[in-house]
């Protein structure tokens, strides 16, 4: 007795399958970026919330938010106007372009970056990321950790997906 299995249909099933598990596996790596994406805008130090504002997702390359997206105006900027988890600078990020990551693949690289300049036009994300700035304490998070958000993304990533995904 002879069995022949219909290779066409296999090959079909087989890429459908292939394409189904590669949806799946892109819609969660989305989900995880994103969560991410707003654990850090949420644990952010505010003034202004230009530096909360400002993280992005994107796809490839760093491409933090343009600092000139400023939440604040000038004379809001003599006094805090923001603190940790404040709606506004998180929603700005959140909801920013590029935070749904159209166009993502499998193999694609997913970077979240930031960027915040002061009045004067000089960067600071690197001093609150190196701790370097006396933390309010309306920033309790960034004020523990000595900033390090990077580092607090990176062990919300772990704690929330590390072996959880399916």
């Amino acid at each position: 007795m002879r069995l022949t299995l219909p290779r066409r249909a296999i090959s079909a099933a087989v890429r459908a399958s292939m394409r189904a598990a590669e949806d799946r596996t892109l819609a969660q790596t989305k989900k995880m970026a994103q969560d991410t994406l707003a654990y850090a805008a949420k644990v952010s130090p505010q003034w202004t919330g230009t530096f909360a504002a400002n993280w992005r997702l994107s796809i490839n390359k760093s491409r933090p938010g343009n600092s000139n997206d400023e939440v604040a105006t000038d004379a809001e900027r003599e006094v805090p106007q923001a603190s940790e988890r404040d709606s506004v600078a998180v929603n700005t990020a959140v909801n920013s372009s590029g935070s749904r990551l159209s166009g993502l693949k499998v193999g694609d690289r997913i970077y979240l970056s930031t960027v915040a300049r002061n009045q004067g036009g000089d960067e600071y994300h690197w001093d609150v990321e190196g701790g370097l700035i006396r933390f309010r304490k309306d920033n309790p998070t960034a004020r523990a950790n000595k900033g390090r958000i990077l580092e607090l993304a990176k062990a919300h990533l772990r704690a929330q997906y590390a072996g959880k995904i399916r």
